[in-house]
């Protein structure tokens, strides 16, 4: 079964005007026509409409923008490389949830909207068009993002779709995608715990994107294994699944001692180290 991906368009010459109209306000369409001559001929407004969608989209000069205007931009840009249902469900379903991850998670974690996708179709199980909140689209991740509220995601949920949700979200998986989900109330009270947890999520994928004091792929890995196993790490678990030898693992569990990530615990008769536990306060420092 074949999802469905969005791949981007250059806009055509008629949608410069209006994506000139979302930005008129923003006070950036001077440095704009300091670049081009946007209406020099139709060549360069050609040209030029490529290098706005890089510019605004693709985060190439969203650092002059604050957030109202760069969502503004992000929205309008997918708005026009839709039509149909697609640009309705995004007229629609981007709305006050949707747009505070953006605002309190999603844009203070990247600073840009590149690769993310606004209601994102996707087939069910059953062959039937879903529209997910976000998608985030690499060449090597497929992450779908999901804002869940308590009304509809359960208290006005029904078996059936209950069921639904869950057989979806398992199919997805099948199909390569790794599914996510917030609490709305945790996007709205909490946010930074949202964006700690993404973080984490991300430096599976991204590891420069989490600004924590471990510098080696190792060291990550190894914390991911605590807290996969969920006890205490022995060094041979360690050597098995990273498949280095014993002397390398040790070194670096001791690494991770010395920065507070781990902490050594000692045989019966307390003379050897045996186990090194991971210190759970640590893992909300990743932020």
């Amino acid at each position: 079964m074949i999802l469905q991906y969005e791949r981007p368009q250059i806009p055509t010459l008629s949608s410069v005007h209006t994506l000139f109209a979302a930005i008129i306000g923003t006070g950036l369409v001077k440095s704009l026509i300091s670049h081009y001559n946007f209406y020099e001929t139709k060549n360069v407004l050609a040209h030029s409409c490529e290098w706005i969608r890089a510019f605004f989209y693709y985060g190439g000069g969203v650092g002059t923008m604050n957030f109202e205007e760069a969502h503004a931009v992000y929205i309008q840009s997918h708005l026009l490389r839709r039509t149909g249902e697609r640009r309705g469900r995004l007229e629609r379903g981007h709305r006050e949830a949707e747009k505070l991850f953006c605002q309190q998670v999603w844009w203070p974690l990247r600073g840009n909207f590149e690769d993310l996708h606004p209601e994102f179709e996707v087939f069910d199980w059953r062959g039937l068009s879903y529209f997910c909140d976000f998608a985030w689209l690499t060449k090597s991740v497929k992450l779908v993002i999901e804002i869940k509220g308590f009304g509809p995601h359960v208290r006005d949920m029904d078996r059936q779709k209950y069921c639904n949700e869950l057989n979806r979200e398992t199919f997805l998986s099948a199909m390569g995608f790794q599914v996510i989900s917030f609490a709305y109330d945790d996007v709205a009270h909490r946010p930074e715990l949202c964006l700690t947890l993404l973080r984490m999520v991300i430096s599976r994928y991204q590891p420069d994107s989490t600004p924590v004091n471990l510098h080696s792929l190792a060291e990550r890995e190894i914390v991911r294994l605590a807290c996969m196993l969920a006890q205490p790490l022995r060094p041979i678990d360690v050597e098995t699944h990273l498949s280095i030898n014993h002397r390398t693992a040790v070194r670096t569990l001791q690494a991770l001692c010395s920065k507070g990530w781990l902490a050594p615990v000692t045989g019966t008769e307390g003379r050897h180290v045996v186990r090194y536990e991971l210190q759970p306060d640590r893992l909300m420092r990743l932020q």
